[in-house]
């Protein structure tokens, strides 16, 4: 077995990194359900994440990054990693990285009791750097000196916006979202990333995925579509056009508002967009209770018509057996998963009813343990 690699990469083996993480995936998948063969898609081998959290260590006036190593470590052992180069993250991070040590600490405003560092890309290299600190700040005086350090890291060339954090303080120098861009079938989906929300790590994979959501629901949607755990409608604008309409839900409020903007963004007007859980939205459609939301969206569950469902589950999967009979009413699901002992013990389930028309391995996080699939179920 390939050893797992968090602090460096290993682009020679990085076909067989990813060939025997499809096999045990797949092979785990099988043992509850039949499969019909795997596509695999790779991400690239170096410099594909857009997304880093890194620590600060200094040693006097040296600043080093650093990464924390998976507990348990062994006894003795350093629990952290210095790694003021990663290869894995895009090379605009790397850039900002030898940027940031040389220069943060000339400010003692930036430096004193600094602790991590985020960063948050897109695929043109724009980027926001977040600083997290152990102290309360003076809005006027990190303000100042955070302007000075914008300016020199775009006289290198590094196109950053910054943006501090400390508690009960978030502070902003000019923005704090990107626009990430997405290519996918010819057509360009804008999609708005707020700070210190969630966001694709990986944006390469990103694109494979909606492109084989897209196909999938091509060749096997039908009806109208549900989509829950929406978030910010990465998915959503993807596949509204494929549908009549479609019902999207998700429970975080940041999520919701954000997907409000993104739909609007990509000039997508058949989606009714509501703030329910996946719970709520079963009781909906079931007609246990009515929902003021959905009535103030003017929206009428019962004359939908949902035929596809497309889920992209917590870590969990859908962990109840109500969860799994409410997705085995639909015609066809598109189920996505970050976490496949989920998804075996899901597909236990639904594999009576529906059959796996479709499977899709998705490499977001190389060189780990860590595989997305894309598992397109259809009902027997």
């Amino acid at each position: 077995m390939l050893p797992y690699l968090l602090y460096t990469t290993d682009p020679g083996r990085y076909g067989a990194y990813l060939e025997e993480k499809a096999a045990q995936v797949w092979s785990s998948l099988a043992e509850v359900a039949p499969l019909p063969e795997p596509q695999a898609f790779p991400s690239a081998p170096e410099f594909f994440r857009m997304r880093l959290e890194l620590g600060v260590r200094w040693s006097g006036d040296r600043l080093g990054f650093v990464m924390f190593r998976p507990r348990p470590h062994p006894r003795g052992e350093s629990p952290f990693v210095e790694v003021n180069t990663f290869r894995a993250a895009s090379l605009p991070i790397n850039a900002a990285m030898g940027a940031l040590r040389e220069l943060l600490p000339q400010s003692s405003e930036l430096s004193r009791r600094l602790f991590e560092v985020d960063f948050l890309a897109v695929q043109d290299g724009e980027m926001i750097i977040s600083l997290i600190y152990h102290r309360q700040l003076v809005e006027a005086g990190w303000h100042a000196a955070a302007t000075i350090l914008q300016g020199q890291l775009r006289d290198r060339g590094i196109r950053a916006h910054l943006t501090a954090r400390a508690r009960n303080q978030h502070l902003v120098l000019d923005i704090d979202r990107l626009t990430e861009r997405y290519e996918v079938g010819g057509e360009t989906y804008r999609l708005v990333q707020v700070e210190g929300s969630f966001t694709q790590p990986n944006a390469g994979v990103c694109e494979r995925m909606l492109a084989f959501a897209q196909s999938a629901a091509r060749d096997l949607g039908e009806g109208n579509l549900l989509e829950l755990y929406c978030g910010s409608g990465t998915f959503t604008v993807a596949l509204a056009p494929l549908f009549p309409r479609v019902l999207a839900t998700e429970v975080s409020r940041e999520a919701t508002v954000n997907a409000q903007e993104n739909l609007q963004m990509n000039q997508v007007g058949n989606v009714s967009l509501v703030r329910l859980s996946a719970q709520e939205t079963q009781q909906a459609l079931d007609g246990v209770r009515p929902f003021r939301r959905l009535q103030e969206a003017g929206i009428n569950v019962a004359d939908l018509g949902i035929g596809t469902l497309f889920i992209d589950p917590p870590r969990q999967g859908l962990r109840s057996e109500e969860a799994r009979a409410f997705t085995a009413r639909f015609g066809t699901v598109i189920y996505v998963s970050c976490g496949h002992e989920a998804l075996r013990e899901d597909l236990a389930v639904l594999s009576r009813t529906h059959k796996v028309a479709r499977l899709g391995f998705f490499d977001q996080f190389p060189y780990t343990p860590h595989l997305e699939t894309i598992c397109v179920l259809r009902r027997r």
